[in-house]
């Protein structure tokens, strides 16, 4: 499918889609320099949430291409080494030694979980939610976390209380993360 750019711009011109989105990113890069560059734009970019560092909500710590299991030599690692706890809503999988010292996570949501890719984007939400406010309190490990059926009616204190019995019975030391009994709505 081909676009047709309007006559005021240049008569005849025909612009595949995939054209058309090239020069929507350098359009976007030139906005994003200038807020890096310019303080006037700067504050606009704040205003929206994207901010300078190229992530947004400041999460990249936890959310970074350094701290995901991505590939399938780090997942062998984990069927391998990693005990496996399971819950009432979910299923983690520890691996306490990693074999480079850092923590990572991964989230394995399949269709078998649910066909609705509605259902599927709100347990990884759950999921990265938990996983980024125990952040600060996780030993360097690997975590997988696997959904159950039950996780489709759960409430975000639900699987935080859970994760942090799991992870506690897997032998992690959390130090200073909030039990069950965390009021984990949003403050305004």
């Amino acid at each position: 499918m081909y676009f047709v750019a309007s006559a005021s711009l240049v008569s005849g011109l025909v612009w595949r889609p995939r054209a058309v989105a090239g020069y929507w990113r350098i359009a976007v890069a030139s906005v994003a320099r200038d807020c890096r560059h310019n303080h006037h734009f700067r504050s606009i970019c704040f205003a929206m949430g994207s901010g300078t560092s190229g992530h947004a909500g400041g999460s990249g710590r936890a959310f970074g291409r350094e701290s995901r299991l991505r590939n399938r030599h780090q997942m062998d690692e984990m069927r391998a080494s990693g005990l496996k706890e399971t819950g009432r809503y979910c299923v983690v999988i520890v691996n306490k030694t990693p074999p480079d010292d850092q923590r990572r996570a991964a989230f394995l949501i399949s269709r078998r979980y649910s066909l609705l890719a509605v259902e599927r984007n709100r347990a990884r939400r759950l999921f990265r939610e938990v996983y980024r406010l125990l952040y600060d309190f996780l030993p360097p490990c690997w975590l997988l976390f696997i959904p159950r059926q039950r996780m489709k009616g759960a409430k975000l204190d639900d699987i935080y209380s859970e994760v942090v019995m799991l992870c506690g019975r897997a032998g992690l030391v959390l130090s200073g993360a909030v039990g069950g009994g965390a009021d984990l709505s949003p403050s305004l």
